[in-house]
């Protein structure tokens, strides 16, 4: 059999089958032997714990199979690019504490599967990953399976990540997230890009991000800091949906969504939510603060059990404000900007700005927007819910909180953009 095409199941299987706990270390390939050939040869020499780093630019074939505390990442300025059709998997049993990160890889046309289960809490960090086009068969382009039964929460971090989804309407998720448990988990998806493939469909039906949240435990998000945009290129697709997260069983869930970017497709993906949350059963704190919201053809849609903050957003040029079961009464409005939508199931809250937001590119606020200075800097003085606390001091462009006399509406303070240069 041809080496170069060889899985790298049995190089991971081979590392994790050490009956000596070794010292985490950092392999480079290409390097010195065993690592001066194939890719699974060198990562059969990786010991548990440890790190293969990837150390020259490479197009690789083999489908990464990971049942162990094994990290792989490409070195600063290396392009590491998988190609394999069939999922990736990433399998934490978790028999004992673990790390397991996988740092500035590219997979094209493939799906990563994480499964995280088993006795033993972790950290699980995706960090610099991207994506291109759909895998066969599958749902999404990262597929999230949670079955954990600890005494503790494992953590997940998908941090500067970039998804390009295809047009596979049999694939309509980037972010999928399936399973539960008895503790839940601390879940930080943050600086991240979505966009789709610059490709003709009939129909786009495509989230961001969907979640199934079950089990008993509780569950803190924060999802932060992320743009959902159009097409690089034409034509010019987008996204229909943006986040969606169902509950089930007895969950609870502290969900904290801010200063992002929704720049959505009402026509194509009619029908779609900008942010979902709740379900019949569990419950959802939710706050919703300082993000931008445009064509979608629902804003949002949160269901009875959910309850909490909705400030500082601006929500421009779609069908309905809010469609879900959840009466206004359980939130809190204070400090937005509605505008464009012809109906919602709540009444327009006191306060509330309705005038033409002026908006540039991409959701940015033109000069002398009518959202700059005009938010509720109370609102964004507040903590919580959940463990994640104050939200970060920054912006949808990473720009500094606040800049002028108040905050601004919205994802962006408006007065960087365009006075400081950053636009």
């Amino acid at each position: 059999m041809n080496p170069t095409a060889r899985s790298l199941t049995y190089a991971l299987l081979l590392a994790a089958s050490t009956g000596t706990p070794l010292q985490a270390q950092t392999v480079n390939w290409p390097g010195s032997a065993p690592c001066d050939s194939y890719f699974s040869t060198c990562l059969a020499s990786v010991p548990a714990g440890g790190t293969l780093r990837i150390v020259s630019s490479q197009t690789i074939a083999d489908r990464i199979f990971v049942q162990s505390a094994v990290s792989i990442e490409a070195a600063p300025g290396v392009s590491a690019i998988f190609t394999s059709a069939d999922s990736h998997s990433v399998s934490v049993p978790g028999t004992s504490p673990w790390t397991v990160s996988l740092r500035n890889l590219h997979f094209a046309g493939g799906t990563l599967v994480v499964d995280i289960s088993g006795s033993q809490a972790g950290d699980l960090r995706l960090e610099g990953l991207s994506f291109s086009g759909n895998a066969s068969n599958a749902q999404a382009q990262l597929y999230l399976q949670v079955d954990a039964a600890t005494s503790a929460r494992s953590r997940l971090a998908i941090r500067h990540c970039e998804f390009e989804i295809g047009s596979d309407n049999g694939a309509p998720f980037s972010i999928a997230q399936f399973g539960g448990g008895t503790v839940g988990m601390e879940m930080q998806v943050e600086d991240n890009r979505f966009h789709p493939e610059p490709v003709a469909v009939a129909q786009s039906f495509h989230r961001a991000w969907f979640a199934n949240v079950g089990g008993s435990g509780n569950w803190d998000i924060v999802f932060r800091r992320n743009r959902i945009l159009p097409a690089n290129a034409l034509p010019s697709r987008r996204f229909a949906s943006g986040i969606e997260i169902n509950t089930l069983g007895t969950v609870g869930v502290n969900l904290l969504v801010h200063d992002n970017l929704f720049a959505l497709d009402q026509v194509a993906g009619a029908g779609g939510y900008a942010i979902s949350a709740g379900g019949s059963t569990g419950q959802v704190q939710v706050r919703v603060l300082n993000n931008t919201i445009t064509n979608a053809y629902y804003a949002t849609g949160f269901q009875p059990n959910v309850f909490g903050r909705f400030d500082n957003n601006l929500v421009a040029n779609g069908f309905r404000l809010h469609d879900g079961l959840a009466p206004a009464a359980n939130f809190t409005r204070r400090g937005n900007l509605e505008f464009g939508y012809s109906f919602s199931n709540w009444a327009t809250a006191p306060g509330t700005l309705t005038v033409d937001p002026q908006l540039g590119a991409n959701g940015q606020p033109l000069p002398g927007s009518p959202a700059i200075n005009a938010g509720s800097d109370a609102a964004r003085a507040e903590t919580g819910p959940g463990i994640f606390g104050a939200p970060a001091a920054l912006d949808a462009q990473g720009l500094r909180r606040i800049e002028g006399a108040h905050i601004d509406i919205g994802a962006f303070e408006g007065e960087r953009i365009h006075y400081d240069g950053a636009e």
